[in-house]
């Protein structure tokens, strides 16, 4: 494995009522910007033994890699299945599991690569991916290994209740961690500087209702794009979400957490309102397309639970730009209307209402918030 080092692009940009954001993907280079990248259409080779048919491991990995796919950017995995010769350095780009948490330095997974380097690790402008291997611990509850139990087969699912992420018992989604070892398969490095599937990824996430899924998101899309070039088949695809950046840890990830319900004149959370109190409710928006979008449409619902239905209360909307690499985090201010019965309410963000935009993806233009009560 030849030595490489990390680029990172940082842009700053500043969009008003948001926080400041910018692109800040890191992708891998030769020199100082021979990027390395897949020549090609590369194979991905899933085990036979940790994805066999009709799991859903098997399903999980391949919603994953369709994900991916349907990004904006000229790139494509080959993902097949059945493959009964994982291991490292045999020029075969691999996913498998194994009982040695040692090789992964008792991370959940990891991804090992080989290049070329520009031959030598000077950088000639053609730099290459010769393999890229994906390998999960065992020793997690999502996946049976020898030695270990045989998992509880929802981690591998989009229900929410069971992720680490909005249940302190729950555990790590096996989808946003094969999201984020993808990333790292086509090219994308870590990043601390934005709200980012390559950060920190099990609250990388788009949740409404009772489901969350997975997904590569708008900063890792564009490093990608940054890498291949645009896809000639324009995707576009808007997404509110219920998490935003809250800076990076020493290990270089972006850090999340949720977005808030707060006062309407100090950053204090809410956790109980008055009828007809004013809030600011915050929620962080995406443009995972192609291309930059004007004038969006959003709209902000009062509900009693966390589905937008019949009954619950338009209390305003507002308008948006959103351009391609600039993650917004934004507040709306709100008025919670006298009649609001007493009790527990969320805040239903939809992004796109009326679908004035033709999306590749049509699942993730709504969120709810965090629970809150009206006094």
């Amino acid at each position: 494995m030849t030595s490489t080092i990390r680029l990172t692009i940082l842009v700053l940009g500043l969009l008003a009522g948001s926080t400041p954001s910018a692109f800040a993907y890191t992708y891998w280079v030769c020199g100082a910007d021979d990027k390395i990248e897949w020549e090609g259409t590369p194979r991905m080779r899933a085990s036979a033994a940790g994805f066999p048919d009709g799991h859903v491991r098997t399903a999980a990995l391949q919603a994953v890699v369709t994900r991916w796919n349907s990004s904006p950017a000229d790139f494509q995995f080959n993902l097949t299945f059945n493959d009964g010769s994982a291991g490292l350095a045999n020029g075969q780009n691999e996913i498998w599991f194994t009982n040695d948490a040692d090789r992964l330095g008792r991370a959940p997974a990891a991804m090992f690569h080989e290049d070329d380097c520009g031959d030598f690790g000077f950088g000639d402008g053609n730099s290459e991916y010769e393999e890229t291997d994906i390998i999960f611990a065992c020793d997690r509850p999502w996946t049976s290994c020898a030695g270990y139990p045989f998992p509880r087969d929802w981690y591998f699912g989009t229900t929410r209740s069971s992720m680490n992420a909005y249940d302190s018992d729950g555990e790590r989604p096996f989808r946003t961690t094969a999201m984020h070892e993808l990333g790292h398969a086509l090219g994308l490095g870590h990043e601390d500087g934005e709200y980012n599937i390559m950060g920190q990824d099990w609250d990388h996430i788009h949740a409404y209702g009772g489901m969350a899924t997975a997904y590569p998101g708008e900063d890792a899309s564009h490093g990608a794009v940054r890498l291949y070039g645009s896809s000639a088949v324009q995707r576009e695809d808007v997404a509110v979400v219920h998490w935003r950046y809250t800076g990076g840890n020493a290990r270089g990830y972006s850090t999340h957490a949720r977005t808030r319900i707060l006062h309407e004149f100090t950053d204090e959370e809410l956790g109980a309102v008055d009828p007809g109190q004013r809030i600011r409710a915050e929620f962080t928006f995406e443009n995972n397309g192609s291309n930059p979008q004007a004038s969006v449409t959003v709209h902000y619902y009062l509900s009693r639970d966390r589905l937008l239905g019949l009954g619950d209360v338009l209390l305003g909307e507002s308008t948006l730009t959103l351009n391609r690499g600039n993650v917004m985090t934004t507040q709306a201010r709100l008025v919670v209307p006298n009649t609001a019965a007493a009790g527990d309410h969320f805040i239903i963000a939809v992004v796109d209402p009326w679908n004035a935009i033709a999306e590749a993806f049509e699942d993730n233009n709504l969120t709810d918030s965090k629970r809150f009560v009206v006094n």
